[in-house]
C-alpha cells in the first residue's frame, strides 16, 4: 500500500497551485460580495495535489521506518530505548502507555524510569521535527535547527540521567502503538492527513490575510490540536514561498 501511495498515486498528480480564482463560479462569486481583501482571498492557494500527496508520502514512509525501528528493540528488553524509538512512531501514544504502567508501580525508582521513558520519547519528537521540516523548507530548518536540537538533546540527557540512577528498576512495558502500526498500511489515514494539512493551510493563511501576524500565531496554536505534523509543515511551506518572513518585524 506504502508503494500505491508512493509509486503509483504521486507520480499521476499535477503539480499546480489551484486558488479560488481558478475554481470558476466560486471565484466570481466571491468577487461580486463585499469582502474585504477580496483579492487576496481569491488569490489563496487552496492546494497543489502534487506537493500535499509528497508531504502525505513522506511523512508515512516516516512512520513506517518507526513501526519498522521499533521492532527491533522489544519493550520488555529496554523501555527507555523502546520508548524512544516510540517518540518517532508517536509520542503521545507512547507517554500514554507509560503512565498507564506508573499506575501499577510501587518502586519510586521504576516511575523515576518511566518518566525518564516518557522524556526520551518526546525528545525523538523534537528530532521527528526537523525531519519533517527538512525536504520542504531548507531556510526554516536553519532556522529552527539549534533550538530545536538543545530542547531534543538537553530532555534526552535529562531523560538518561534519570534512567541511569537505578537501571535495574527499569520495569517491563509494551509500547501501545499497535493502532498506529495498522494505519501505517491503510489508506485512509493518509487521504486524512491530507484533508488536515489542507484545511489547516487554508485556515492560517485566512487569518493571516484578515488579522495579521498574531491571528497567523494564534490559528497556528490552534491549529496544533489537530497535530504538530500538520502545522509544522504548513508553516515551512509558507515559509519557503516567503509568504511569512522568518523573523519578526
Amino acid at each position: 500500500l506504502f508503494a500505491i501511495v508512493a509509486l503509483v498515486i504521486l507520480p499521476f498528480l499535477p503539480n499546480h497551485s489551484y486558488s479560488l480564482a481558478e475554481m470558476g463560479s466560486i471565484g466570481t462569486l466571491l468577487r461580486t460580495l463585499d469582502i474585504a481583501h477580496i483579492d487576496q482571498l481569491v488569490a489563496l492557494e487552496i492546494i497543489n495535489p502534487f506537493k500535499t500527496w509528497f508531504i502525505v508520502v513522506f511523512v508515512s514512509g516516516l512512520d513506517l521506518f518507526g513501526h519498522v525501528l521499533s521492532k527491533f528493540i522489544s519493550g520488555e528488553k529496554s523501555t527507555f530505548w523502546s520508548a524512544t524509538i516510540g517518540g518517532f512512531v508517536s509520542s503521545t501514544s507512547t507517554t500514554i502507555s507509560l503512565a498507564i504502567q506508573s499506575k501499577v508501580e510501587n518502586s519510586k525508582a521504576a516511575i523515576d524510569n518511566l518518566v525518564a521513558a516518557a522524556l526520551s520519547a518526546n525528545a525523538a519528537s523534537f528530532i521527528q521535527i526537523l525531519i519533517l521540516v527538512a525536504p520542504v523548507s531548507f531556510s526554516f530548518l536553519g532556522k529552527i535547527f539549534i533550538p530545536t536540537s538543545i530542547l531534543a538533546i538537553g530532555m534526552f540527557v535529562i531523560a538518561y540521567s534519570m534512567h541511569g540512577v537505578s537501571p535495574e528498576a527499569e520495569p517491563s512495558v509494551k509500547i501501545d502503538t499497535d493502532k498506529r502500526d495498522k494505519d501505517i498500511f491503510k489508506l485512509e489515514p493518509a487521504l486524512k492527513f491530507a484533508l488536515i494539512l489542507t484545511v489547516v493551510k487554508l485556515f492560517t493563511k485566512l487569518a493571516l490575510v484578515y488579522l495579521g501576524d498574531s491571528g497567523f500565531l494564534v490559528s497556528s496554536l490552534l491549529a496544533s490540536v489537530a497535530g504538530m505534523d500538520a502545522i509544522i509543515i504548513n508553516i515551512s511551506q509558507l515559509v519557503n514561498s516567503a509568504e511569512i518572513a522568518l523573523t519578526l518585524g
